[in-house]
Protein backbone atom coordinates (compact mmCIF):
# COMPACT_ATOMS: atom_id res chain seq x y z
CA UNK A 1 0.00 0.00 0.00
CA UNK A 2 2.59 2.56 -0.71
CA UNK A 3 5.42 1.67 2.05
CA UNK A 4 8.21 -0.19 2.69
CA UNK A 5 8.28 -1.97 5.99
CA UNK A 6 10.96 -3.24 7.68
CA UNK A 7 10.59 -4.99 11.20
CA UNK A 8 13.57 -6.77 12.89
CA UNK A 9 13.41 -9.13 16.02
CA UNK A 10 16.29 -10.07 18.02
CA UNK A 11 16.44 -11.24 21.58
CA UNK A 12 18.78 -12.34 24.31
CA UNK A 13 17.93 -15.53 26.50
CA UNK A 14 16.58 -14.26 29.80
CA UNK A 15 14.62 -15.85 32.45
CA UNK A 16 11.14 -13.92 31.86
CA UNK A 17 9.80 -12.03 28.81
CA UNK A 18 10.97 -9.00 28.44
CA UNK A 19 9.62 -6.60 25.47
CA UNK A 20 11.02 -3.41 23.84
CA UNK A 21 9.94 -1.86 20.77
CA UNK A 22 11.60 1.00 18.49
CA UNK A 23 9.43 2.57 16.19
CA UNK A 24 8.04 5.56 14.79
CA UNK A 25 6.93 8.21 17.63
CA UNK A 26 3.38 8.46 14.86
CA UNK A 27 3.69 4.50 14.96
CA UNK A 28 2.45 4.30 18.89
CA UNK A 29 -0.84 3.31 18.35
CA UNK A 30 0.97 -0.01 17.22
CA UNK A 31 2.62 -1.02 20.50
CA UNK A 32 0.10 -3.26 21.83
CA UNK A 33 -0.55 -5.25 18.49
CA UNK A 34 3.24 -5.79 18.06
CA UNK A 35 3.52 -7.09 21.69
CA UNK A 36 0.52 -9.22 21.22
CA UNK A 37 1.96 -10.49 18.24
CA UNK A 38 5.39 -10.96 19.91
CA UNK A 39 4.54 -12.32 23.22
CA UNK A 40 2.48 -15.41 21.01
CA UNK A 41 5.98 -16.62 19.68
CA UNK A 42 8.53 -15.73 22.45
CA UNK A 43 7.83 -16.90 25.84
CA UNK A 44 10.65 -15.61 27.62
CA UNK A 45 13.57 -13.39 26.59
CA UNK A 46 14.78 -10.08 26.22
CA UNK A 47 13.26 -9.20 22.92
CA UNK A 48 13.45 -6.21 20.94
CA UNK A 49 11.61 -5.57 17.96
CA UNK A 50 12.93 -2.84 15.51
CA UNK A 51 9.69 -1.09 13.08
CA UNK A 52 10.86 1.28 10.19
CA UNK A 53 8.95 2.56 7.58
CA UNK A 54 8.94 4.54 4.42
CA UNK A 55 6.44 5.73 2.20
CA UNK A 56 7.12 5.02 -1.44
CA UNK A 57 4.38 7.21 -3.11
CA UNK A 58 5.22 11.08 -2.45
CA UNK A 59 5.99 12.91 0.24
CA UNK A 60 3.10 11.86 3.70
CA UNK A 61 4.59 14.81 5.38
CA UNK A 62 5.16 18.43 5.26
CA UNK A 63 8.25 19.90 6.93
CA UNK A 64 8.63 23.32 7.55
CA UNK A 65 11.16 24.99 8.98
CA UNK A 66 10.74 27.06 12.48
CA UNK A 67 12.50 30.30 11.28
CA UNK A 68 12.35 32.06 14.90
CA UNK A 69 13.45 29.12 16.94
CA UNK A 70 16.81 28.70 14.13
CA UNK A 71 17.38 32.47 14.59
CA UNK A 72 18.00 32.30 17.92
CA UNK A 73 19.86 28.95 17.92
CA UNK A 74 22.08 31.02 15.70
CA UNK A 75 22.30 34.07 18.22
CA UNK A 76 22.94 32.35 20.93
CA UNK A 77 25.87 30.43 19.34
CA UNK A 78 27.47 33.06 17.85
CA UNK A 79 27.40 34.60 21.40
CA UNK A 80 29.45 31.79 22.33
CA UNK A 81 31.67 31.85 19.88
CA UNK A 82 32.56 35.08 20.64
CA UNK A 83 32.81 34.76 24.28
CA UNK A 84 35.25 31.84 23.87
CA UNK A 85 37.24 33.91 21.02
CA UNK A 86 36.51 30.45 18.54
CA UNK A 87 36.04 30.47 15.19
CA UNK A 88 31.90 30.86 14.42
CA UNK A 89 31.53 27.88 12.00
CA UNK A 90 27.88 27.75 12.27
CA UNK A 91 25.81 26.26 9.06
CA UNK A 92 22.14 25.12 7.96
CA UNK A 93 23.50 21.88 8.91
CA UNK A 94 24.59 22.99 11.98
CA UNK A 95 21.45 24.25 12.97
CA UNK A 96 19.53 21.19 11.61
CA UNK A 97 20.54 19.53 14.35
CA UNK A 98 18.93 21.34 17.13
CA UNK A 99 15.49 19.88 18.47
CA UNK A 100 12.11 22.57 17.48
CA UNK A 101 13.87 24.09 14.14
CA UNK A 102 11.97 22.01 12.06
CA UNK A 103 8.19 21.16 12.64
CA UNK A 104 6.72 18.02 10.30
CA UNK A 105 3.24 17.99 9.83
CA UNK A 106 2.03 14.31 8.61
CA UNK A 107 -0.86 13.73 6.85
CA UNK A 108 -3.20 11.58 8.01
CA UNK A 109 -2.68 7.33 7.17
CA UNK A 110 -5.29 5.01 7.40
CA UNK A 111 -4.28 3.43 10.84
CA UNK A 112 -6.03 0.17 10.05
CA UNK A 113 -4.38 -0.93 6.77
CA UNK A 114 -1.27 -0.12 8.42
CA UNK A 115 -1.52 -2.01 11.85
CA UNK A 116 -2.48 -4.89 8.97
CA UNK A 117 0.20 -4.29 7.34
CA UNK A 118 2.95 -3.99 9.75
CA UNK A 119 1.41 -7.08 11.31
CA UNK A 120 1.41 -8.90 8.34
CA UNK A 121 4.85 -8.42 8.06
CA UNK A 122 6.16 -8.53 11.90
CA UNK A 123 4.51 -12.35 11.19
CA UNK A 124 6.58 -13.28 9.05
CA UNK A 125 9.39 -11.39 10.68
CA UNK A 126 8.64 -13.85 13.54
CA UNK A 127 8.06 -17.21 11.81
CA UNK A 128 12.28 -16.02 10.33
CA UNK A 129 12.92 -15.33 13.83
CA UNK A 130 11.47 -18.59 15.34
CA UNK A 131 13.10 -20.75 12.09
CA UNK A 132 16.48 -18.73 13.22
CA UNK A 133 15.84 -20.11 16.86
CA UNK A 134 15.38 -23.55 15.83
CA UNK A 135 18.52 -23.83 14.03
CA UNK A 136 20.53 -21.86 16.83
CA UNK A 137 19.19 -24.57 19.45
CA UNK A 138 20.63 -27.76 16.59
CA UNK A 139 24.05 -25.80 17.00
CA UNK A 140 23.81 -25.60 20.39
CA UNK A 141 22.86 -29.32 20.99
CA UNK A 142 25.79 -30.36 18.52
CA UNK A 143 27.96 -28.18 20.47
CA UNK A 144 26.71 -29.51 23.95
CA UNK A 145 26.56 -33.18 22.48
CA UNK A 146 30.26 -32.56 21.18
CA UNK A 147 31.98 -31.59 24.33
CA UNK A 148 30.04 -34.15 26.24
CA UNK A 149 31.43 -36.75 23.84
CA UNK A 150 35.35 -34.65 25.16
CA UNK A 151 34.37 -34.59 28.64
CA UNK A 152 33.38 -38.61 28.65
CA UNK A 153 36.63 -39.78 26.74
CA UNK A 154 39.09 -37.38 29.22
CA UNK A 155 36.62 -39.39 32.24
CA UNK A 156 38.29 -42.88 30.44
CA UNK A 157 41.54 -41.17 30.34
CA UNK A 158 41.80 -40.23 34.12
CA UNK A 159 39.94 -43.97 34.73
CA UNK A 160 42.30 -45.86 32.74
CA UNK A 161 45.60 -43.36 34.76
CA UNK A 162 44.33 -43.89 38.26
CA UNK A 163 44.01 -47.50 38.12
CA UNK A 164 46.58 -48.70 40.46
CA UNK A 165 47.18 -45.33 41.52
CA UNK A 166 46.46 -46.28 44.92
CA UNK A 167 49.62 -49.23 44.78
CA UNK A 168 52.09 -47.20 43.32
CA UNK A 169 51.57 -44.68 45.93
CA UNK A 170 52.09 -46.46 48.60
CA UNK A 171 55.36 -48.16 47.12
Amino acid sequence: HGRSILVEVKSVNSRYFEYYARMPRSTGFLEEPLKKAVSAVVSRGKTELHLTLQNLEGASAVVNANLPVATGDYEALCQVATALRIDNDVTASTLARFSDVFTVTRSEEDQEQLTADVLGVAKRALQRYDEMRVLEGEKLREDIAGRLAGLEDMVGRVEQGSAGRLQRYTE
